[in-house]
């Protein structure tokens, strides 16, 4: 059964979507002729599985994890290329926000990939990751950068891939990023619409500045929220990297992640790092202060690595 018309192909995180469901977050893409990466299937009901139950709402099995919201849809990710997708009692008619952030992200992680908690932006053909904690700024300062020349490559959920022995790559995510709508003012856009339900009032913005649909070199981690400005040891890297992985209590318990663990510290390694204190104020001469800050650490950083 199907909810409307179908295929809906999409890109996102450097791979093909296909799905029953709009994928309205995404990067709408015409029917390819070749495979996708990840299919997005509407179903009647889950499959019988044998399961752990690791949160609340998350299971973890040998070939994947369910994720059980009954009151809007209910997830099962199984092997990292299907998502199986049942709606529950209160269904909108859409695949609901956690499916672009937590089902995307562990799907994601499912496949190898390290799936952060953070924002990033494209400065000189490199990727740059902006971290801290919830609150801290990151899309502001990934906004305010935006406005300097720097493209646009993902808010809140950056992803990054890596082999052994090869630099790590970041890939463009999803087109669209939060802000409050003072910030999002501040911010060419192509596209921009009130989110109804975030309480904070956020608007949901497609900027116009977004980097091409490709892979990054890795430069360097900003991080919003320290005691003053300074590079990062190596040590310092490492654990801010560890406290970026989304969902990281349930991402720890997939198949692979040793590997990803692996993965993220080699990263780590040969990754410099920069720490800014938190961001206050919102006139422009505090913008232009955070800015001329940020681009003075990407700078160092690119003179470090």
């Amino acid at each position: 059964m199907s909810p409307g018309r179908a295929p809906f192909r999409a890109r996102c995180f450097g791979l093909d979507w296909r799905s029953d469901f709009p994928l309205l977050h995404f990067d709408p893409v015409g029917e390819t002729g070749s495979s996708p990466d990840i299919t997005v299937e509407h179903v009647d009901h889950l499959p019988d599985r044998v399961l752990r139950k690791v949160s609340p709402h998350v299971y973890v099995g040998q070939h994947g994890l369910r994720i059980l919201h009954e009151n809007e849809a209910s997830f099962d990710v199984l092997g990292g290329s299907r998502i199986l997708c049942l709606p529950g009692t209160g269904w909108h008619g859409t695949l609901p926000p956690r499916f672009y952030g937590t089902v995307a992200a562990l799907t994601l992680a499912s496949r190898g990939a390290l799936a952060l908690h953070a924002s990033s932006v494209v400065i000189d053909g490199c990727a740059w990751l902006i971290g801290g904690r919830p609150g801290a700024g990151k899309s502001l300062l990934t906004s305010e950068l935006l406005g300097t020349g720097a493209l646009f490559l993902a808010d809140d959920l950056s992803v990054l891939r890596h082999s052994k022995g090869s630099p790590a790559q970041a890939q463009r995510g999803r087109p669209t990023m939060r802000l409050h709508p003072a910030s999002a003012d501040m911010l060419a856009v192509d596209a921009r619409e009130p989110v109804p339900e975030d309480p904070r009032g956020k608007h949901l913005l497609r900027p116009a500045a977004r980097a091409d649909d490709r892979a990054y070199p890795l430069g360097g981690l900003i991080v919003a929220g320290g005691d003053c400005h300074r590079a990062l040891d190596g040590a310092e890297v490492a654990v801010t990297l560890a406290a970026m992985v989304f969902r990281p209590r349930i991402s720890a318990r997939l198949p692979n992640a040793a590997e990803r663990r692996r993965a993220l510290l080699e990263v780590a390694s040969a990754l410099p790092g920069w720490r800014m204190p938190p961001l206050e104020g919102f006139d422009a001469q505090a913008r232009t202060r955070r800015v001329r800050d940020a681009l003075a650490a990407v700078e160092a950083m690119s003179g470090a690595a």
